[in-house]
């Protein structure tokens, strides 16, 4: 029974550690949609809070994911998204980038606490092309960036 209870502890630890965002803007609601489909079909048991980036939509949520909305260049509506949300790490996504395949939440489950273990990670990147040149078991690739090997502007 404890080792239950730990398992629900560190479940509620992850989720409150993580946020989705998807950057997208008003002009694009009907791909945002489609994002969104695609997302509820292929993470159905995704249990983290699920934010999306617009511009002046007037409703509150879309497909489970609550609206941030904020005017100005892409840069600065990013910057002020990540504001208001109040997780230490974000996931974030692009409104055009949609999943096409079912998402493992123990996978990214175990990306965050890898994370949060280590705090020299400053990101990690998936991404599925360039196969010929790096291949994993999966043929996904995995970047783990160093936060002291990015460059700060």
């Amino acid at each position: 029974m404890p080792h239950v209870l730990k398992i629900e502890r560190q479940k509620r630890m992850v989720n409150n550690d993580l946020s989705i965002l998807c950057i997208s803007c008003d002009k694009n609601l009907v791909i945002f949609n489609n994002f969104a489909n695609f997302f509820n079909i292929n993470w159905r048991d995704c249990e983290y809070e699920k934010y999306v980036l617009l511009e002046q939509n007037i409703n509150n949520s879309i497909s489970g994911f609550k609206i941030i909305n904020q005017t100005g260049d892409f840069s600065y509506r990013l910057i002020k998204a990540l504001e208001n949300i109040h997780t230490p790490y974000v996931l974030l996504l692009l409104d055009d980038f949609f999943i096409e395949n079912p998402v493992e939440s123990k996978c990214v489950n175990e990306f965050l606490e890898t994370m949060i273990r280590d705090k020299t990670i400053a990101n990690i990147g998936f991404s599925n092309f360039n196969k010929e040149i790096f291949k994993s078991d999966s043929g996904d690739l995995l970047f783990l960036r160093e936060k002291e090997k990015l460059k700060h502007y």
